[in-house]
């Protein structure tokens, strides 16, 4: 099971040099396991059908992979193609660009998905999810935390604690008015 993490699309220039065509910094709290897919043309904005090898660059933080090279055949105007599965701590923005050998590649459509490939992976510190979660790693971790780790509840809070016991990952207001009883989003 793999989940989209965003999406972006433009037409572009992507002949001269290294075009960007994707910017997302994918979870602020957790490190995690992504791969990127471009689709180039969209049946109206195409490559041009010469083919060659086209390039792909992911950038993550200040950190620049080694490029990967894609050999599309020629006649293909509508092509799909990946980067390799790389690995982004938390809060670190990546950047997905392409580059085409052909110098009529000047005007084409491309979509860029970022996607993470192991969404019910496991998280090595369970502490570190101290804000809503954003992921389906991060709601499974924070579920579980909720239920089966420490909590309290008073007449106004329900705390939710890390490991050690004392210190406080999240807070919920608790409201009772002899009717409803309320229990707020975390903060």
């Amino acid at each position: 099971m793999i989940e989209q993490l965003d999406t972006e699309n433009d037409d572009r220039d992507i002949k001269t040099a290294y075009i960007v065509c994707l910017t997302h910094t994918p979870s602020t709290v957790e490190a995690m396991h992504c791969q990127g897919v471009l689709f180039l043309g969209d049946g109206v904005k195409d490559l041009d059908g010469t083919g060659g090898a086209f390039k792909t660059r992911v950038t993550i933080g200040s950190q620049e992979s080694v490029e990967k090279t894609h050999t599309l055949t020629a006649a293909n105007t509508q092509a799909w193609i990946k980067t390799d599965k790389f690995l982004v701590k938390a809060n670190t923005a990546i950047t997905i660009e392409v580059l085409s050998p052909n110098v009529l590649d000047a005007d084409v459509d491309v979509t860029g998905y970022l996607y993470d490939m192991d969404p019910l992976g496991v998280t090595p510190n369970l502490d570190i999810l101290t804000t809503i979660a954003t992921t389906m790693r991060g709601v499974l971790i924070q579920t579980w935390r909720r239920f089966f780790k420490k909590s309290t509840l008073t007449a106004s809070q329900l705390k939710t604690y890390e490991d050690d016991n004392t210190t406080v990952i999240s807070t919920q207001t608790v409201l009772d008015d002899d009717t409803t009883e309320t229990q707020e989003a975390a903060t």
